[in-house]
């Protein structure tokens, strides 16, 4: 009984649940990181300055998603929203891998505008996909598949992320170039992924 229902795996909502395994599982370990990273490089200071990047992160968030929304809008198919999940993606990936060579609290600013910009064209693009993508009558169980994969994710790599919490400079590099480039790939990868596979939204009308 167990592989028929198997069969009928909506990939659509797999692929979107990893593509946010590889972005916000990583992300939500990855941010209390930079503030400890900041702490060393910048002292006292450091909180002063987390707390003014959140809000330029938070602003920026808030600006961009209406002129997304309505940009992806525009086209009935899915391509737009497929772009703007990658492209999100890649932007919050860069972030993390040019982090650790920031030198003045200006540059750390313009690194959470960057992620602010990517996180909103991610989650426009992957909600607007996950919602017309969901099979009637099972929206429940999928979104309850994604919290299920999606915590357990996160919480192991919050247990791997735990053991860079206490490392030297050089280390804190090689781990925020890794988690980086993870996320932009993985990101992409998900994009791609959901762009070969036959789903509901390519064939909205």
């Amino acid at each position: 009984m167990i592989l028929p229902k198997l069969k009928k795996l909506n990939k659509s909502i797999l692929f979107l649940t990893l593509s946010d395994v590889f972005v916000w599982g990583i992300y939500s370990v990855t941010v209390p990181l930079e503030g400890i990273y900041l702490s060393l490089k910048f002292g006292e200071k450091s909180i002063e300055y987390v707390t003014l990047g959140l809000c330029i992160y938070f602003i920026i968030r808030a600006i961009l998603p209406i002129p997304i929304g309505r940009f992806v809008d525009k086209t009935k198919k899915d391509l737009d929203e497929i772009f703007s999940l990658g492209f999100g993606s890649t932007l919050i990936g860069l972030s993390f891998i040019i982090f650790p060579f920031i030198t003045s609290p200006i540059q750390y600013f313009f690194l959470t505008a960057l992620a602010g910009t990517g996180t909103a064209f991610n989650l426009i693009g992957w909600r607007k996909l996950f919602a017309k993508n969901l099979d009637p009558g099972r929206e429940g169980m999928e979104y309850a598949s994604y919290e299920t994969l999606m915590s357990l994710c996160t919480a192991v790599i919050c247990l791997l992320g735990g053991t860079f919490s206490n490392v030297n400079h050089d280390l804190f590099r090689v781990f925020f170039f890794i988690v980086g480039s993870v996320t932009m790939i993985g990101g992409i990868l998900m994009a791609v992924s959901i762009l070969k596979t036959k789903r509901k939204s390519a064939d909205a009308l």
